[in-house]
Formats: structure tokens, sequence, C-alpha cells
């Protein structure tokens, strides 16, 4: 019985030894550049908009970048950040789309909760950043925000 198990072993042990020739080599480590744009969206800056049928309103800002080519949007990687307190020592990324449940306490307990949505669409030449709220009150401004593009070159 002994033998039989010792002979098992050497097989198991020969088969996972045996290597296969070698492949070709390959490409040098990453030589590809990045281009890394920062955008920030001052209040004033959003436009409200709204669906053809008039209905799922939100705010919009686009920003030209023409580094954002032919080859970089159908070859290429590309992604985008929002940075939350920008420029402060409390300064944070998160990837987009991002996705804040927040609510209210009014006088009395009362609550009010909603959901914001940041997201973007990439275009050739450009990208465009969408705010939208769950209960799609547009009574105020998103206020000031700021992003980070990154696009692999």
């Amino acid at each position: 019985m002994k033998r039989i198990y010792l002979l098992l072993l050497l097989v198991v042990l020969g088969f996972s030894a045996c290597e296969g020739p070698a492949g070709p080599p390959g490409a040098d480590g990453l030589d590809s550049e990045w281009y890394v744009k920062f955008i920030e969206v001052p209040a004033n800056k959003w436009v409200l908009t709204y669906d053809s049928d008039g209905l799922n309103p939100r705010y919009e800002y686009t920003e030209k970048i023409s580094q954002l080519t032919d080859w970089v949007y159908d070859e290429s990687v590309f992604a985008a950040y929002i940075i939350h307190n920008y420029n402060t020592s409390y300064e944070t990324q998160s990837p987009l789309p991002y996705v804040l449940a927040a609510e209210t306490v009014y006088p009395g307990n009362l609550f009010y909760e909603w959901i914001e949505i940041i997201d973007c669409i990439f275009e050739i030449g450009s990208v465009t950043f969408y705010l939208t709220y769950s209960d799609f009150d547009v009574s105020y401004s998103p206020g000031d925000r700021a992003f980070r593009v990154v696009l692999g070159m």
C-alpha cells in the first residue's frame, strides 16, 4: 500500500514539475503617458437641463479636452473622479459615478431625504458632468465642484 502512495506521489510531482518552452518576450514595462486635467466648476457654471419630454431635470457642465482624441476614445482608457474638499488638507477623491445619500432635519424632527448622483459622459473632445437629485428638486445650485479627468495617451 505504501508503494502505491509513493508511486502516486512521484507521478503527481513529476507532472507538476514539467515546464514547456519559454514564450516570446513581452513588451517592456508601462511606457504609456497619462494626461491629467483638474476641472473646477463654479456654482454659476452649472446649466439646468431637461430630457426631451421636459422631465428629469439635472445640472450639466461640459469641458472641452482636446487631448481626448479619436485614438484615446477608441484605443485607450479614461476615467473621472470627483474631488471632495478641493485644495484643503481634507481633500479626497471618488471615482464617478458618485452616489451620496443625504438628509436634512427640519424643526419638529421632520426629515427630508434625497440622493445626489454625479456622473459623466466622455465624447471625443469633451467630457460632460451630470448632477441629478433623486427628488428632482432643482431649486438650488450644486455649488462649486472639482473633478479630475485622467486619459491614457
